[in-house]
């Protein structure tokens, strides 16, 4: 990965019927995956491979529980060329440091979603674009996240470290 990409996580499934095409995205892939609010979605932006573990910990922090996720990539630049306008919006982490790489797609109708839509059904295609983290590898990462940037977690919410303490990542 040599361009900046926003990450979104997603469920594949709802993305990957062979019986789909770019046109024909399922329902659910839309109104499961790509909830707005104030015609807002959520984007995380990784500027190279070397921090797309840190910002998946950021993104990820904020869960009940340590689970399986799909992560879908969109180049920065595609999104730009389809007009459709990104706005740097503090994310809600428990990683402050990485609470200002959070975007909103902003401003979406009807038309922006369903090219976003058609966007990341195209990538959610190509296994380059998209993967599955395992439980195991999320707790990989976070364990090396915690190990490279001791004492990061004394700042966290308690709920956070509970949840840490339960997978005996600290």
């Amino acid at each position: 990965m040599n361009k900046k990409v926003l990450i979104r996580k997603i469920n594949r499934n709802n993305w990957c019927s062979d019986a789909l095409t770019v046109d024909g995205i399922y329902a659910d892939a839309i109104t499961n995956c790509l909830k707005t609010k104030n015609n807002k979605l959520s984007f995380w932006l990784v500027n190279d491979e070397n921090d797309k573990n840190d910002i998946i910990v950021a993104m990820i922090s904020i869960s009940d529980a340590i689970e399986s996720i799909d992560i879908v990539e969109i180049e920065e630049e595609e999104i730009k060329k389809n007009k459709i306008d990104l706005e740097q919006t503090d994310g809600i982490t428990e990683i402050e440091e990485f609470a200002k790489r959070h975007f909103d797609v902003i401003n979406l109708d009807y038309k922006k979603l369903g090219i976003l839509a058609g966007i990341i059904s195209e990538n959610a295609r190509n296994n380059d674009k998209v993967y599955r983290l395992t439980k195991g590898q999320l707790k990989e990462i976070m364990k090396s996240f915690i190990e490279k940037k001791h004492g990061i977690i004394e700042s966290c919410s308690e709920k956070f470290k509970k949840l840490l303490a339960k997978e005996n990542l600290i």
